[in-house]
């Protein structure tokens, strides 16, 4: 055991990786990749001995604790009994997106010694189009971030036929081919029927918090007038273009006289509600996108990749 502690724990953690993997015979053909964070309290000192030593710092909080500082704990699980088979920790200001491929290509260089097949599992993270480039040689199943215009227009079609039901209740998918990036790719757009009830929840509060806004706003308009016409009418400007689900439009103009004999400003307001906005919104409800490399559907079938993704979940 002394030897292998000279070989450093990085090199103990692949040693002992190698042996579960051979002695268990744990399946490596699908692999979990995620990331958390752990908040610490106190104060750390940044070394300056070694690129190789991390950062505790603020980072975007896995554990909803922004004020403390915290560092990062990068795994790679079996989908077979959840088993960690590359563990690392990361500076508390780490990036998934770069420490994604990273740690797949540090996982097929140390313990994938036998150049297994082996379709790695993350969340969107992955998908990027640096990412998308690096890994061409390497299988994976990720999410689509709904930020990419491709994904936008495809959530947002109302599309009442070609769901497939899934044999996970309350799931259906139907399935594109898609070129992103100069990747083939299949993308299987999942709607969940849970998600969908929450997400109308949340569009309608959402839309009510808006007019609660709308109709303080005019209030303030209202009570406190404008000396100047140009002044009110960019702040007018600049509200409008806050709004999601109402359009405000303004009949006209009204110049009086205040207290102190001063030309003031008001306006008064229609107030419509945006109903192709709220259609989009309802079309996009429960649903997400997820994508693969691998173009076979005998090798993954659309069950099994949606299967698989909501394992990463389970984790």
């Amino acid at each position: 055991m002394d030897e292998l502690w000279n070989y450093g724990l990085e090199k103990i953690w692949t040693h002992i990786a190698i042996n579960t993997i051979k002695k268990y015979q744990i399946q490596e053909k699908y692999l979990h990749l995620d990331s958390t964070s752990i908040s610490v309290k106190g104060d750390y000192l940044k070394s300056k001995d070694s690129e190789e030593t991390i950062t505790v710092t603020y980072g975007y909080s896995k554990d909803k604790r922004p004020d403390d500082q915290q560092f990062m704990v990068d795994l790679i699980v079996s989908n077979d009994g959840d088993i960690p088979l590359l563990i690392k920790i990361g500076s508390g200001n780490q990036s998934d997106k770069k420490m994604f491929t990273e740690r797949i290509k540090e996982y097929q260089e140390n313990i994938n010694q036998e150049s297994k097949e082996i379709t790695y599992i993350a969340d969107s993270a992955l998908y990027t189009a640096e990412n998308l480039q690096k890994l061409k040689q390497i299988k994976w199943i990720s999410r689509v971030p709904i930020t990419i215009k491709k994904a936008k227009e495809l959530l947002e079609i109302k599309e009442e036929k070609n769901w497939i039901i899934s044999e996970k209740v309350g799931y259906s998918y139907q399935e594109h081919k898609v070129n992103y990036q100069g990747i083939e790719q299949r993308w299987l757009i999942v709607l969940s029927e849970a998600r969908k009830e929450s997400d109308l929840k949340k569009l309608n509060k959402n839309r009510e918090k808006e007019e609660q806004t709308i109709q303080e706003q005019i209030k303030k308009w209202t009570t406190r007038k404008k000396k100047s016409l140009e002044e009110l009418e960019q702040e007018i400007k600049a509200f409008k273009k806050k709004l999601l689900f109402y359009e405000l439009k303004v009949i006209d103009y009204k110049k009086e006289s205040n207290s102190q004999k001063e030309e003031v400003y008001s306006a008064t307001f229609e107030i419509k509600i945006n109903q192709e906005r709220i259609s989009l919104e309802k079309n996009k409800a429960g649903k997400f996108i997820l994508a693969t490399n691998v173009l076979n559907k005998e090798e993954l079938p659309s069950e099994e990749l949606l299967l698989q993704y909501k394992n990463q979940l389970a984790l």
